[in-house]
C-alpha cells in the first residue's frame, strides 16, 4: 500500500524489500520498535515505518527511510513527523534510562 502511494506521488523507491533491510541491520543487537522502543515478541505484527512519511514526505520507500515498528505503533503514528512523535512518547535516550 505504501509503495503504491509513494509511486503515485512520484516519490523514490529503491526497490528494496525486507531482505535488503535485514542485511543492512543484521548486526544490530537490539530488535525493537523504533517508535515505542519495546522488544519484538513472537507473534507481533511488525511493519515498516517510513521515517519521512509517504504523505507529505520526499524520501519514499528506500532502505534508509524505513525502520521496524509494531503494527499498532505504526498505525498510531500515521504521518506524524518523527520529532513530534518522540515529543509525545519520549525519545530513545529516555527509554534507555
Amino acid at each position: 500500500m505504501a509503495r503504491r502511494r509513494a509511486r503515485l506521488a512520484g516519490l523514490p523507491d529503491d526497490g528494496s524489500g525486507i531482505r535488503e533491510w535485514l542485511e543492512r541491520h543484521e548486526d544490530e543487537d537490539r530488535w525493537q520498535c523504533h517508535l515505542c522502543f519495546g522488544s519484538f515478541q513472537p507473534g507481533d505484527e511488525i511493519q515498516w515505518d517510513h521515517l519521512d512519511p509517504i504523505a507529505g514526505g520526499e524520501a519514499g520507500t528506500a532502505v534508509e527511510n524505513v525502520r521496524a515498528a509494531h503494527g499498532a505503533c505504526n498505525i498510531s503514528r500515521r504521518n506524524t513527523p518523527l520529532d513530534v512523535w518522540y515529543a509525545r512518547v519520549g525519545t530513545p535516550e529516555e527509554a534507555a534510562a
